[in-house]
């Protein structure tokens, strides 16, 4: 979901840029990608398209301006990029997609794996954060031999170089933040850092959160987000799409985050992460609520160290044993620091994943 506030500053409505991106879409023997965009503005919004790839080089055709009416959405589908704008053949590519009048658009794609027909939603990215977090990135062995990994893509959309540190810190109270891996980033251009976990720093057994921070002369910040997916089986592979958190999504005292549209059933089950991206140790009361909003159980005064992050499993949920019928809701009520929420439901039968973003209220 996106709040007209977020549509509203992040094209037009007086916004500092009135360019979106979308960033890692593909047309490939693996992966296939389609857009869209959705006016839920009652003016007709005005806006232009360009596509880039990830060496930043412009490909296909440029659109003259098009008018979206009043509440109007309009989707590309494969045949169309293909036909219309002459993109083909392509891993990585980034759609810009600039408001010339009027403002408030929603661009979003969506990656589709052919061999086992999963799409990945894909929102439109930010510019603004130079601090970003990725919750539930991981590198673990999972249920029925699955093998899961995550890539990061960051796609610098400016016209100078940015320099970026990554580091992750696994799950646990003890955990122990990685050494910085310093990235640069030429103009332009975006870079898939594949199975990041294991890649740059040797773990293969681990989730947590990658938290990348950018340095940027003009402060045109890198678009990031990542992408988890089952690799066991290279040849059909399935996951999801993580969006990427900043500082101002984080719950703080007297706020609370929650995670919506969660289900702990015989045919699903749940996993979700707590992160403090602050200073100071936090402290949470954890509420399960079911769909009337009745208390189905808690986890009162739980205590999270500045910068570290925690995973709750499906076994460890405070719930009846049958599970929470039609689905339920956690809530991070913040007595002290910060906090943000992440969760996966996963299909028990086909193994997988939903990702579902915390929201701060």
């Amino acid at each position: 979901g996106f709040s007209m506030s977020r549509t509203g500053s992040a094209a037009g409505s007086g916004a500092a840029s009135p360019v979106q991106h979308l960033v890692g879409l593909n047309d490939n023997g693996e992966r296939l990608a389609y857009f869209g965009i959705s006016n839920p503005s009652d003016q007709p919004v005005g806006y232009r398209l360009r596509f880039f790839d990830k060496d930043g080089k412009q490909i296909g055709q440029a659109t003259d301006a098009r008018l979206l009416s009043r509440f109007g959405q309009r989707q590309y589908q494969v045949n169309e990029i293909r036909n219309d704008f002459d993109v083909t053949d392509v891993d990585d590519y980034r759609i810009e997609i600039e408001t010339v009048s009027g403002g408030g658009l929603v661009p979003y794609a969506s990656n589709l794996r052919l061999a086992s027909d999963d799409p990945s939603f894909v929102g439109g990215g930010s510019v603004q954060a130079s601090k970003v977090y990725l919750i539930g990135a991981l590198s673990s062995p999972g249920p029925n031999n699955t093998l899961w990994q995550s890539d990061v893509v960051l796609s610098n959309t400016s016209n100078e170089v940015v320099l970026t540190d990554m580091r992750f810190t696994p799950v646990g109270l003890n955990s122990v933040t990685t050494p910085v891996v310093k990235l640069t980033l030429p103009a332009g251009t975006t870079e898939r850092l594949a199975n990041v976990i294991a890649d740059k720093w040797g773990i293969k057994d681990s989730a947590g959160v990658l938290v990348l921070d950018s340095d940027a002369l003009k402060g045109v910040f890198p678009v990031v987000q990542g992408e988890s997916y089952d690799n066991s089986k290279p040849a059909k592979r399935f996951g999801q799409t993580l969006p990427a958190f900043t500082d101002e999504n984080a719950a703080v005292p007297g706020k609370s985050h929650y995670l919506v549209g969660l289900r702990q059933d015989a045919k699903s089950r749940t996993t979700y992460w707590l992160y403090n991206p602050g200073t100071t140790t936090g402290e949470y009361d954890i509420i399960y609520r079911a769909l009337d909003g009745s208390i189905l159980g808690r986890i009162d005064s739980v205590r999270l160290g500045a910068g570290k992050a925690r995973q709750v499993s499906p076994s460890q949920h405070p719930l009846p044993s049958a599970g929470a019928a039609g689905g339920f809701t956690v809530q991070f009520v913040v007595k002290s620091g910060k906090v943000l929420s992440a969760a996966q439901v996963v299909n028990n039968a086909t193994n997988d994943p939903a990702y579902v973003q915390g929201e701060l209220r």
